[in-house]
């Protein structure tokens, strides 16, 4: 995702955490984004410690009461070194915060949750002395921030924001203006109405929704990654399950004179009329011949190609068992596309292997 959508999608989690560790990779790019925050005078007064290891995270939670977060399976320590920069000034709370807020973007943009507990671990009790001394912390620094890190078993719940209006100004306190929403994209559109649109019953007994979401997910990641069309690559993934529907290829058992579906058929229509009617005329050009080209099954595009490319990808994705094995074999394709890609001058790609699901072999 973006850095705006970032933004907009984190949200504080106080949840469980599935028993999903995270891979070194992804705590050292968190960490990383978190040392890339601003600092005053440059004095860099924050240093972090990912734990990863049980042994010592059980330490840790043995020592916070009442506990946090028990069942995350990593956490990020944020440590300050409070010195002062410029005229006897120290800056090390902005500095700390800073990077705090960096660390949390990077974790939602991984696809991880977390939450700033500071004041609990801080507080009288002095917690976060207790929990230093286990991670061998030097006497001139401070534990100052505890973030637990993990792939929730739940959605983060938004808490109620006060309108923008009472908080945002211009020019001068207490002078506001309409709030401007910006529209939403192809991406944020499909995302966020695709399962009202599909919550049908697969011959299985099972909801169709996180199959489809996280085939889109799981091709609009690899797609960023790459740098292409993420718009036009959802657009045409949901334009093609879209046309799977309307020629009867239904995988729910569900007859197509079901109000129900007539019902959920209708709104998908309208989705995709809303999706041309935000796009630009070329975009919109181009999903609309992507979509001509499908249905009379002629030569594809390399945007239709990258499209059940990395649909595929994902079905395979989601045939293996382990969250863990999912994310490593993305990751690896992910990197063997880009190396084709670049090898052969365009866009390409290495076999995917066949899954139970998988609708074709791609080239």
């Amino acid at each position: 995702m973006d850095t705006i959508e970032t933004i907009f999608c984190r949200h504080s989690f106080r949840g469980k955490y599935k028993a999903v560790p995270v891979p070194r990779e992804d705590l050292v790019t968190i960490m990383k984004a978190g040392l890339a925050a601003p600092s005053g005078c440059n004095t860099q007064t924050t240093s972090l410690i990912a734990v990863d290891d049980p042994v010592v995270l059980q330490r840790l939670h043995s020592v916070i009461r009442p506990d946090v977060a028990p069942t995350a399976p990593a956490a990020i320590c944020v440590v300050t070194h409070r010195v002062n920069a410029y005229r006897d000034r120290c800056f090390a709370v902005q500095d700390y915060s800073a990077a705090i807020e960096n660390i949390l973007l990077a974790a939602v943009a991984l696809g991880y949750q977390s939450c700033w507990y500071e004041g609990h671990i801080t507080d009288e009790d002095k917690i976060n002395e207790k929990m230093a001394e286990i991670l061998g912390i030097p006497k001139e620094y401070e534990l100052v921030c505890f973030l637990p890190l993990g792939i929730g078993e739940e959605e983060p719940v938004q808490v109620q924001k006060k309108p923008f209006h009472e908080r945002a100004f211009f020019n001068s306190f207490g002078e506001s203006e309409p709030e401007q929403i910006p529209p939403k994209s192809i991406t944020q559109i499909l995302l966020d109405e695709l399962g009202t649109y599909f919550s049908l019953a697969d011959q299985y007994g099972e909801n169709r929704m996180p199959k489809i979401s996280r085939k889109l997910k799981y091709a609009i990641e690899i797609s960023r990654g790459l740098h292409l069309d993420t718009d036009l690559t959802a657009a045409i993934l949901f334009g093609e399950e879209l046309a799977r529907i309307d020629d009867g290829i239904i995988l729910t058992g569900i007859m197509k004179n079901d109000p129900a579906f007539e019902e959920r058929l209708h709104k998908a229509k309208l989705t995709m009329a809303e999706i041309l009617e935000q796009s630009d005329a070329g975009t919109a050009a181009q999903i609309l011949e992507c979509l001509d080209r499908l249905a009379v099954r002629e030569e594809e595009s390399a945007e239709e190609r990258l499209a059940y490319i990395l649909a595929d990808a994902a079905e395979y994705a989601d045939s293996l068992e382990s969250e863990t094995d999912r994310h490593a074999w993305l990751a690896d394709f992910k990197n063997r596309v880009i190396a084709a890609s670049r090898e052969e001058g365009g866009l390409s790609s290495p076999q995917v292997p066949v899954s139970g699901n998988t609708r074709r072999k791609v080239l």
